[in-house]
């Protein structure tokens, strides 16, 4: 089994300043049994859009048009999969929160690994992360997520965690498009792209 594990918006809390930080920010996840599907959904779409294998710009829902973003998300929809979201209003965070980003980040990420894990593991898994932060804090977070996680403790299956930039993971850039589609639903209202991926999403759950 894989999970793949992104973000969406930004961990600052300043919204005083220019350019001010998103007003959400969100962990999701796509859990699937293989990420071979996943990897020729993004696969067939560069080929559509002749885009060629020396070429390491990524294919993310931010810089994709929206005729493109709905069939990514249709052929996403299509595969034997389960989405996880969790998000939080930044405005209504508690004080200790916006003074530890991180901290932030690991109380979804403990969320969301329980949406993830809720039965016993009865498989191998591989978690996948977006490399997002260091490498003491990547151990930080593996920590943190094995030994808050009551099945992650107590499995008998081996559970391997992996931090890729987006661009070597077609399971990354997948669930980035899922994360993009939640976001423009919660700062737009607009749920043009989530909705295509509904039926796949097992928890959107706000935290506060």
């Amino acid at each position: 089994m894989y999970i793949f594990i992104e973000e969406s918006g930004d961990l600052g809390f300043d919204f005083k300043k220019d350019g001010k930080p998103s007003d959400f920010f969100l962990v999701g996840a796509i859990k699937a049994k293989d990420e071979k599907y996943l990897n020729r959904v993004l696969k067939r779409h560069r080929k559509r859009l002749k885009k060629k294998k020396s070429e390491k710009a990524e294919i993310k829902f931010s810089n994709t048009s929206h005729e493109n973003k709905r069939r990514i998300l249709e052929d996403i929809a299509k595969l034997d999969l389960e989405i996880i979201i969790v998000y939080i209003d930044k405005h209504k965070a508690y004080s200790y929160v916006k003074d530890d980003p991180l901290r932030m980040y690991s109380y979804l990420l403990k969320i969301l690994a329980e949406k993830c894990f809720s039965a016993p593991l009865t498989e191998d898994t591989t978690i996948v992360f977006d490399r997002a932060f260091s490498k003491i804090q990547q151990t930080a977070l593996e920590l943190y997520l094995t030994t808050q996680n009551e099945q992650l403790l107590t499995n008998r299956q081996k559970v391997k965690m992996i931090h890729l930039p987006s661009h070597e993971s077609q399971g990354l850039l997948c669930t980035d498009f899922v994360c993009g589609a939640a976001m423009k639903k919660l700062l737009d209202k607009n749920s043009t792209y989530f909705d295509v991926v509904e039926k796949r999403v097992m928890c959107f759950k706000k935290l506060f």
